[in-house]
């Protein structure tokens, strides 16, 4: 190794390791540890630091009670703060993921009251406006799998069909998560063999993304014997050779061996 190779090698370890002993070890410390930086943060206009740190807070058990201190010492770091988090709703490129990763913030921030009843009541509104519009027009493709779906604001007649209409296209699209079909599965069964969702799904399905491992959970049975005769490949392989040899290979080609495959290896050595 050069020399040079082995001090900067030296430096980043000591950096790293001087990093990790600079963070506090309980919850208490690691709260204070986060406002405190983003109060530095702030002091130098730096917003997107500052505020990182902040939602970092809100992770701790004293997190919230310590933003909540600071923004009272300093509204208009408050003020930045919702401002930025008002930015974060009606960002224009949101998908389904970052709704709900932007859900979880939301939960946080009511639950550590860093900021007022009031102001964090406004911005849950504003955010509950961007998703019932979201699932409404299909803008962003929230579907019945979502955890944000399961919210009782959204549990309305006009709520579920626009749900339902954005599985069958995520699941089409191949942009479905591994909730969507179970949770499609289980609307339409709740609605019944006679529905039009039933229908609709029962007709749709060829065309859908339904994984191997989903089919036995399938309620359309003539689909997922269809479905798994379509997909099912029986290979056959002679091997000869000794026992030990045979386990080998074996052992290879079930590693190997895709979901979408069932083997079958016969050896014809004597046992």
């Amino acid at each position: 190794m050069k020399l040079s190779s082995y001090f900067a090698t030296t430096l980043a370890t000591f950096f790293m390791a001087g990093c990790i002993a600079s963070y506090p070890v309980t919850p208490e410390g690691q709260a204070s540890h986060h406002v405190t930086q983003a109060k530095a943060g702030y002091a130098k206009g730096n917003l997107h630091f500052a505020f990182g740190h902040a939602d970092s807070a809100l992770d701790k058990t004293t997190g919230g009670s310590k933003l909540r201190e600071w923004f009272d010492a300093e509204p208009g770091a408050q003020k930045a703060y919702v401002s930025s988090i008002e930015a974060e709703i009606h960002n224009p490129s949101h998908s389904a993921w970052s709704l709900e990763i932007l859900e979880e913030k939301m939960l946080k921030l009511k639950a550590s009251g860093a900021l007022p009843v009031a102001v964090t009541d406004s911005l849950q509104r504003d955010f509950d406006t961007l998703i019932g519009r979201s699932i409404l027009d299909g803008s962003i493709p929230l579907d019945l799998g979502s955890k944000i779906s399961q919210r009782k604001e959204f549990q309305g007649s006009a709520y579920k069909q626009a749900l339902f209409r954005n599985s069958l296209k995520n699941l089409r699209d191949q942009n479905d998560s591994d909730t969507t079909l179970p949770a499609l599965l289980k609307y339409v069964e709740s609605q019944g063999p006679r529905s039009a969702e039933w229908k609709m799904l029962e007709a749709q399905l060829p065309d859908l993304n339904v994984k191997r491992k989903d089919l036995d959970t399938v309620i359309f049975p003539k689909f997922a014997e269809q479905r798994k005769a379509s997909i099912t490949v029986k290979a056959v392989l002679e091997v000869k050779a000794d026992r030990l040899l045979y386990d080998d290979i074996k052992q290879l080609l079930a590693k190997k061996l895709t979901k979408a495959l069932s083997g079958q290896i016969l050896p014809t050595s004597k046992q």
